[in-house]
C-alpha cells in the first residue's frame, strides 16, 4: 500500500539527518518523518536507541502507542 504524502516541510536537521513535518493525505494528520543519512553514520550503527527515544517521545507526547 503506498502511502498519500503531501507537503514535508522541515522543521530540523541534526548530525545524521532531517525531520519533517507532514500531512498524511489519508486521514489529514500531521506527522514528524525523521530521515536518515546512512552515509553519515559509523560503521556498525545500532540503532535500537534511536528507535528506543523516539517511541519514549511519543509516548510522552500522546500517552499511547500509535494504531
Amino acid at each position: 500500500m503506498k502511502e498519500d504524502r503531501r507537503n514535508p516541510v522541515e522543521i530540523g536537521t541534526g548530525s545524521f539527518g532531517t525531520v519533517y513535518k507532514q500531512v498524511n493525505g489519508a486521514t489529514g494528520r500531521y506527522r514528524a518523518v525523521k530521515s536518515i543519512d546512512k552515509r553519515r553514520l559509523p560503521p556498525n550503527f545500532d540503532y535500537s536507541r534511536e528507535l528506543l527515544v523516539m517511541a519514549t517521545l511519543l509516548l510522552k507526547i500522546t500517552g499511547d502507542h500509535p494504531r
